[in-house]
């Protein structure tokens, strides 16, 4: 990855190089040969700075969906989870619920047996003992 900071680098050395080669060898002029080899440098760097941009913005892209993908998985996987634990209490509470509704007759049946079988209790009694100590 670190040759990719270098590419306008390279790439604008590599054109001024063979610009000169190519200058030297048809017989141009000195003058002529160092103005080529600028002219190359400076737009081959330009190139070379556009393809580092675009190779490191699909690098970018790339573990951004990759992070992303990964994301959906893990909420694909808690929703399974969750889904699961649901199904299990659903399931949980279709067994219990027969047993919850025997166990809701007998207390209803024991509270009406409690409420009509304490004949003892007289609260009219209790009553007249605390009003009488409050007035003593």
């Amino acid at each position: 990855m670190g040759r990719i900071h270098k590419l306008p680098f390279i790439f604008g050395c590599s054109a001024a190089i063979i610009a000169g080669i190519i200058s030297y060898a048809t017989g141009a002029d000195n003058q002529a040969i160092y103005i080529r080899m600028a002219v190359m440098m400076i737009v081959f760097c330009i190139i070379g700075s556009y393809v580092k941009n675009t190779v490191l913005t699909i690098e970018k892209e790339v573990k951004r969906k990759k992070e992303e993908q990964q994301r959906l998985e893990e909420q694909q996987l808690h929703q399974q989870m969750e889904e699961q634990k649901n199904a299990a209490a659903r399931q949980h509470m279709q067994q219990n619920q027969p047993t919850m509704q025997q166990g809701q007759s007998q207390t209803k049946q024991q509270s009406i047996l409690d409420l009509s079988a304490d004949e003892d209790f007289k609260p009219l009694v209790l009553s007249k003992a605390v009003s009488s100590r409050i007035k003593e």
